[in-house]
């Protein structure tokens, strides 16, 4: 049986989306808020998270995926990472603290602004 559908919507939250999101679509930014809460529960939680178009959500690692990657990368790894593939930006943020210097590269204007906005938090 499917689940029903039901969204919580912080009007704080949204209004704070509104100003900032530089593409300013509210529909988008609410299904990112759905997308997430299953496959970024960390980032579902913060409020200011912005969130790309939804092909980019189904298309990004979920936690779980990026966690695993850093657990298997030594502790003494002090090295370089660049991600070539950046998107959204959860492997560069979950794999981040391994790392001395991290390359985040991504082709799409409005993904690079969404993860710049995104990593600090």
């Amino acid at each position: 049986m499917a689940k029903p559908f039901v969204l919580y919507v912080n009007i704080a939250r949204m209004m704070y989306a509104a100003w900032h999101c530089t593409h300013r679509n509210i529909p988008m930014w609410i299904a990112g808020i759905q997308a997430a809460a299953e496959k970024i529960p960390s980032w579902h939680e913060e409020e200011s998270v912005l969130y790309p178009r939804h092909l980019s959500l189904e298309q990004c690692s979920s936690e779980a995926t990026a966690r695993y990657k850093a657990s298997i990368i030594p502790e003494s790894s002090s090295g370089t990472l660049t991600d070539l593939t950046g998107g959204f930006g959860i492997d560069c943020a979950f794999l981040s603290p391994k790392f001395h210097h991290v390359t985040y590269v991504e082709r799409q204007e409005v993904l690079c602004e969404i993860a710049s906005h995104n990593f600090p938090l």
